[in-house]
Protein backbone atom coordinates (compact mmCIF):
# COMPACT_ATOMS: atom_id res chain seq x y z
CA UNK A 1 0.00 0.00 0.00
CA UNK A 2 0.65 3.75 -0.29
CA UNK A 3 1.77 5.68 2.21
CA UNK A 4 0.08 8.54 4.16
CA UNK A 5 -0.10 11.81 2.01
CA UNK A 6 0.46 13.98 4.85
CA UNK A 7 3.11 12.46 7.31
CA UNK A 8 4.58 9.89 4.75
CA UNK A 9 4.22 6.85 7.33
CA UNK A 10 3.44 3.22 5.91
CA UNK A 11 -0.33 2.19 5.72
CA UNK A 12 0.23 -1.42 4.89
CA UNK A 13 -3.56 -2.52 6.21
CA UNK A 14 -4.84 0.54 3.42
CA UNK A 15 -6.23 2.35 6.47
CA UNK A 16 -7.98 5.49 5.46
CA UNK A 17 -7.42 7.34 7.99
CA UNK A 18 -3.99 7.31 9.16
CA UNK A 19 -2.70 5.97 12.51
CA UNK A 20 0.14 8.83 13.36
CA UNK A 21 -1.36 12.32 11.91
CA UNK A 22 -5.30 10.99 11.72
CA UNK A 23 -5.64 12.52 8.22
CA UNK A 24 -6.76 11.18 5.29
CA UNK A 25 -3.97 8.65 4.16
CA UNK A 26 -4.77 9.59 0.16
CA UNK A 27 -6.99 11.92 -2.54
CA UNK A 28 -10.60 10.55 -2.61
CA UNK A 29 -10.61 8.19 -6.12
CA UNK A 30 -14.24 9.89 -6.85
CA UNK A 31 -15.03 13.32 -7.16
CA UNK A 32 -18.55 14.92 -8.02
CA UNK A 33 -16.97 16.46 -11.08
CA UNK A 34 -16.06 12.95 -12.49
CA UNK A 35 -19.52 12.24 -11.69
CA UNK A 36 -20.61 15.18 -13.47
CA UNK A 37 -18.92 14.51 -16.86
CA UNK A 38 -20.37 11.05 -16.67
CA UNK A 39 -23.32 9.85 -18.65
CA UNK A 40 -25.57 9.48 -15.56
CA UNK A 41 -24.49 13.32 -14.30
CA UNK A 42 -25.69 14.66 -17.97
CA UNK A 43 -28.92 13.34 -17.52
CA UNK A 44 -31.90 16.39 -18.14
CA UNK A 45 -34.99 14.34 -17.91
CA UNK A 46 -35.61 14.02 -14.20
CA UNK A 47 -38.72 15.51 -13.77
CA UNK A 48 -39.90 16.22 -10.05
CA UNK A 49 -43.67 16.32 -8.93
CA UNK A 50 -45.76 16.14 -6.11
CA UNK A 51 -48.36 13.42 -5.15
CA UNK A 52 -50.31 12.40 -2.52
CA UNK A 53 -49.62 9.75 0.16
CA UNK A 54 -52.42 8.02 -0.95
CA UNK A 55 -51.83 7.89 -4.48
CA UNK A 56 -48.18 6.73 -3.96
CA UNK A 57 -49.73 3.84 -1.92
CA UNK A 58 -52.20 2.85 -4.30
CA UNK A 59 -49.63 2.50 -7.16
CA UNK A 60 -47.36 0.44 -4.48
CA UNK A 61 -49.87 -1.98 -4.06
CA UNK A 62 -50.60 -2.04 -7.36
CA UNK A 63 -47.08 -2.85 -8.38
CA UNK A 64 -46.41 -5.17 -5.77
CA UNK A 65 -49.81 -7.52 -6.92
CA UNK A 66 -48.39 -7.21 -10.65
CA UNK A 67 -45.20 -8.50 -9.48
CA UNK A 68 -46.61 -11.05 -7.20
CA UNK A 69 -49.06 -12.43 -9.69
CA UNK A 70 -45.99 -12.73 -12.25
CA UNK A 71 -43.90 -14.53 -9.77
CA UNK A 72 -47.03 -17.38 -8.94
CA UNK A 73 -47.63 -17.40 -12.39
CA UNK A 74 -43.75 -18.47 -13.35
CA UNK A 75 -43.63 -21.10 -10.16
CA UNK A 76 -47.47 -22.53 -11.49
CA UNK A 77 -45.79 -22.83 -15.00
CA UNK A 78 -42.06 -24.80 -13.79
CA UNK A 79 -44.62 -26.89 -11.43
CA UNK A 80 -46.82 -27.85 -14.47
CA UNK A 81 -43.50 -28.60 -16.89
CA UNK A 82 -41.92 -30.84 -14.27
CA UNK A 83 -45.31 -32.52 -13.57
CA UNK A 84 -46.50 -33.05 -16.96
CA UNK A 85 -42.85 -33.50 -19.29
Amino acid sequence: MKNCMHCETPNPNGWFYCKTCGNKTSEPKFTTNMYMMSELGKRTDVEFSATTMDKTIERAKKERGQQGRKFWEGKLKEFNKGRYA
